[in-house]
């Protein structure tokens, strides 16, 4: 009968450590898979805001760019040159 009860209790005890083993394990899993997806979002934040940066800088860049193009242009008397080439009418292209 002592034995029959040693059996009983140790497999009641075998199946609690077995439970706390995987409640562990899941546990463990959840807070891992946590941190991946928290870092990922950190990840794609933080590229984002770069290629927002980068997309801002090169427009800006683009603009002085333009500014100083035209400034040339108007300082350098060519605008007197493109008065006169006109562009023509091609009926037969439809423009």
């Amino acid at each position: 009968m002592v034995a029959s009860q040693w059996n009983k209790l140790s497999n009641y005890l075998l199946a609690l450590v077995a439970g706390l083993a995987l409640l562990t394990g899941v546990v463990s899993f959840l807070r891992d898979v946590r941190d991946v997806r928290t870092e990922i979002e950190s990840t794609f934040r933080s590229r984002s805001e770069l290629l927002n940066k980068f997309v801002a800088l090169h427009r800006d860049q683009v603009s002085v760019m333009s500014d100083l193009l035209a400034e040339h242009f108007n300082s350098s008397g060519a605008a007197a040159v493109v008065p006169s080439l006109r562009f023509r009418d091609h009926p037969d292209l439809g423009v």
